[in-house]
């Protein structure tokens, strides 16, 4: 009996080798849907904090929430995931699927996920450096993402790189369809073709490969950062 597994292990297998060969790619950009965007909250989170309201840090931490969670739904919605989706998560879970993506590095994303647990779970009045501080790890966050986000491929052929530093014969290709909420992933060394929904883990995992491999490179460089 046959491994169902194995043509998913065999295509991640590939995608990660250090020696990829970018053949081919679309570029698309991340666009906000909103009539305000995660930088506008940042800025009313500074206007905020410049006043002299005796509430002025509760109301700048919650414009910094309003940052985070703009951004993330950004993400989510270029990416393909279906709205209905989204709002049934937590934020938890909505950072769970940002590292699954690996669009930031371990240390940031713990310093989002404490910023979270300020935000959602204490309800004192924060002092000034409290909010300064997750104002920073947010920005951070943001900066991040976009760095990615801004300028990434919605479709793309890789091969390996020969002794001569030219693309090997095999080939797979990954090609993300937001309108129709899928994934595709197939290859020239096999009929066989691997369609992903958001509903799939799997569709987090290739979709990171699909953000980062365009430069030709098998490791997450904010994997180990």
């Amino acid at each position: 009996m046959s491994n169902p597994n194995g043509y998913r292990d065999t295509l991640l297998s590939f995608l990660h080798q250090p020696n990829l060969f970018v053949i081919e790619d679309t570029k698309t950009s991340m666009k906000c849907p909103f009539e305000i965007s995660p930088n506008h909250f940042l800025g009313f989170a500074e206007n905020d904090l410049a006043s002299k309201l005796p509430h002025k840090y509760v109301n700048a931490l919650a414009n910094i929430k309003r940052a985070l969670d703009c951004q993330v739904l950004s993400i989510f919605l270029s990416l393909g995931m279906p709205t209905k989706k989204i709002k049934k998560m937590g934020l938890e879970r909505k950072l769970q699927i940002i590292q699954k993506l690996g669009l930031v590095s371990p240390r940031i994303l713990n310093k989002v996920t404490a910023a979270r647990n300020l935000m959602e779970h204490e309800f004192t009045n924060p002092d000034e450096e409290t909010v300064m501080d997750m104002k920073d790890v947010i920005s951070l966050f943001i900066a991040y993402t976009d760095t990615i986000m801004m300028n990434f491929s919605d479709e793309v052929v890789v091969a390996l790189k020969n002794e001569n530093d030219e693309p090997d014969s095999e080939e797979v290709k990954i090609y993300l369809k937001p309108d129709k909420h899928s994934l595709e992933i197939s290859s020239n060394f096999s009929p066989e073709k691997i369609v992903l929904s958001p509903s799939d883990d799997d569709f987090f995992v290739f979709t990171e490969r699909l953000l980062f491999i365009r430069w030709g490179i098998g490791t997450n460089p904010l994997a180990e950062a």
